[in-house]
């Protein structure tokens, strides 16, 4: 790994990195060698971590080379990551959420996409679900809720901290908006699968059990239904008066702490992004329509078709006090 480090420093553009060594390192890495593969992972973060950010071709390479990992591990291949390689790479991501080089947070997203798909049985899995406090899955846990809080937040960052101008700007920052409606819809979809993976209690004990880790999952699960809702709540917010935005905050919504919409006015939330969200509630109702009552995956759609009539219902009413203050205007010029 060392020597893909230095060649990829040389390059002066990804598409001349050789990412072949990389290959082989993951071909041929022994199965029972976990301290290879954590050798490799710390030596990609520590890096990444050292370059500046004129370096932006190094920062590529390595993120892409830890996405390649990642998805290797993701794919049942020979590759098997631990609970503290997962705290590592989590720690790593949510230190770097806030890029903003439109290849480098693409890369980062690619990446962060296979951790929250691994991760996720883990943490709201029977074994991680029973795990006590001391156990590393519990800052695990914190650290994945933490970053998919950040990968959320993107969708509502203010357009200048985008490292590009004009068009290419607005381009870019579509591309990576719809790039983390990408990855959170790959976390929905995980943690349904968690909902999925509780087997059939067999006593009072082990219901109890199963009661707490569906209520862990619930909780999780929305708030990332409300992180993909963000475009939605920002295109709506940003139709209210200016003097009164900031004090209707959220619209009586359920929006968490750090989740709110910036409410600046002037900026646009492009179509495609909000298609794309629309697009991942709609492929979530789906998947929980025709669950019986008492389903923990019915509640989910539930909460998610409730949350997104909430918000159609504040766009009606702005727009019905916007006709309503046209319709004054014109009759006071009529007088």
């Amino acid at each position: 790994m060392e020597a893909f480090i230095e060649a990829a420093r040389r390059a002066e553009t990804l598409a001349a990195v050789d990412f072949a060594p990389v290959h082989e390192f993951i071909q041929n890495v022994p199965a029972d060698s976990g301290s290879a593969l954590q050798g490799a992972i710390a030596a990609l973060v520590d890096a990444y971590s050292a370059a500046d950010s004129s370096q932006l071709v190094l920062q590529c390479a390595l993120m892409k080379c830890i996405g390649c990992i990642l998805r290797s591990a993701a794919a049942g291949g020979r590759l098997s990551l631990e609970v503290d390689d997962y705290i590592l790479l989590a720690l790593f991501f949510n230190e770097i959420s806030t890029v903003g080089d439109a290849q480098l947070f693409l890369l980062l997203t690619e990446a962060v996409t296979p951790l929250f798909q691994q991760s996720v049985a883990l943490v709201f899995g029977p074994a991680g679900c029973g795990a006590e406090e001391c156990s590393p899955i519990a800052p695990l846990r914190g650290e994945l809720q933490s970053l998919w809080l950040a990968m959320a937040r993107r969708l509502v960052a203010p357009a200048n901290a985008l490292e590009s101008v004009g068009k290419q700007r607005e381009y870019h920052g579509t591309e990576m908006l719809l790039g983390v409606v990408d990855c959170l819809r790959a976390l929905l979809l995980s943690l349904l699968q968690a909902f999925a993976c509780d087997g059939a209690a067999s006593g009072e004990e082990e219901e109890g059990k199963r009661r707490e880790c569906n209520e862990s999952v619930m909780q999780a699960v929305c708030q990332v239904v409300e992180g993909v809702l963000l475009p939605l709540t920002h295109a709506v917010e940003s139709l209210r008066p200016s003097s009164v935005s900031n004090a209707a905050g959220s619209g009586g919504g359920k929006s968490l702490p750090g989740l709110r919409p910036s409410g600046s006015h002037g900026e646009t939330v492009s179509p495609l992004v909000l298609v794309a969200s629309l697009r991942v509630l709609e492929e979530l109702t789906w998947r929980c329509a025709g669950r019986g009552e008492g389903d923990p995956v019915a509640d989910v759609g539930r909460f998610a078709v409730s949350r997104l009539l909430a918000i159609i219902q504040q766009y009606l009413v702005l727009q019905q006090q916007k006709s309503m203050k046209s319709v004054g205007m014109e009759s006071q010029e009529k007088g």
